[in-house]
């Protein structure tokens, strides 16, 4: 399978222990600075933290989840859902502040505080055309709300270039360790797309992913999605960036990863069927979601009709 999300460790159990471990569940929050407060926003190229510590704590997670796991299996799906829900809660704090377009200044009104906002999120190697509006409308991401599926993609999302990125540093890797590695050292060697292409020494960006192999492939790849995000394309509507595996095909995005940022970026996994295992049973989720949603707005129609 193609899917980042990799299973092979959820396959494996610890010895049995003869006494659970106590632990102190707010300890087990994405980020240090979390337990017991608000999470602190940070400027919208840091990303929370970086998605590096986000990563590297979600590994840290599952190994406590496991070693935790024993014969008390209800300690043990207690302890399961107490860190998904502190995920869940982190992720949407997350995903709140970083779509807060303008920061505490407000939703742009002019061509340079367009521009301004573009290199805020992205570095000052952005480039539109003439429309700084739709340079970084479209670059924006739209993510469904987080699920119980936890899967990598979640975790990228509300960053367009960050996603795809990963999508293709982690095609072809099975190993959790490799990936977790890798895209937590990348990120915070590049944290946005301006930084990557001021990189002008591919050796070590080399000494960064060559765990993963097929570094010309991928180095090449990741140049060709840093390059449309920030310059964008020739013609009419050169600033709009979009993605898909037609006329808007980039190099190192094909069905895995241009249906994981449909899926993640845009929030369409409630109309799609993908191939992928891993993104149908989020597919299949979403859509129940959106179902509920959707049956809950006519509800309160209903209530608010009544009272009419």
């Amino acid at each position: 399978s193609k899917s980042l999300y990799s299973n092979s460790e959820n396959s494996k159990r610890s010895k049995k222990i003869k006494k659970n471990p106590s632990w102190d569940l707010s300890t087990l929050r994405r980020s240090k600075r979390l337990t017991g407060s608000t999470p602190e926003v940070e400027p919208a190229n840091e990303n929370f933290d970086s998605n590096a510590n986000k990563s590297n704590s979600q590994s840290a997670k599952r190994r406590k989840i496991h070693a935790f796991a024993s014969e008390e299996s209800d300690d043990y799906e207690t302890v399961k859902n107490e860190i998904l829900l502190s995920t869940t809660e982190f992720l949407k704090e997350v995903r709140k502040h970083v779509q807060k377009i303008g920061g505490d200044n407000g939703v742009p009104d002019t061509v340079e505080g367009w521009k301004k906002e573009a290199q805020r999120r992205w570095g000052f190697r952005v480039c539109a055309k003439k429309d700084w509006k739709k340079f970084v409308l479209s670059r924006m991401s739209s993510p469904p709300p987080p699920s119980p599926l936890d899967l990598l993609q979640e975790y990228f999302c509300t960053d367009v270039w960050q996603l795809l990125c990963c999508v293709n540093l982690m095609s072809r890797v099975s190993s959790w360790d490799t990936k977790q590695d890798v895209y937590q050292t990348f990120f915070k060697s590049y944290p946005t797309p301006s930084a990557f292409l001021d990189e002008d020494d591919p050796c070590k960006v080399k000494e960064v992913i060559r765990s993963l192999g097929l570094f010309d492939d991928r180095y090449a790849s990741l140049a060709a999605i840093t390059q449309a995000f920030l310059i964008g394309k020739d013609g009419e509507d050169g600033d709009k960036f979009e993605v898909d595996l037609k006329e808007n095909k980039v190099r190192g995005i094909g069905k895995f990863g241009f249906q994981s940022y449909a899926i993640f970026c845009k929030d369409v996994g409630a109309t799609i069927r993908p191939d992928d295992k891993t993104l149908a049973s989020f597919c299949r989720w979403r859509k129940s979601e959106k179902e509920k949603e959707e049956s809950g707005k006519i509800n309160d129609h209903s209530d608010s009709a009544r009272k009419d």
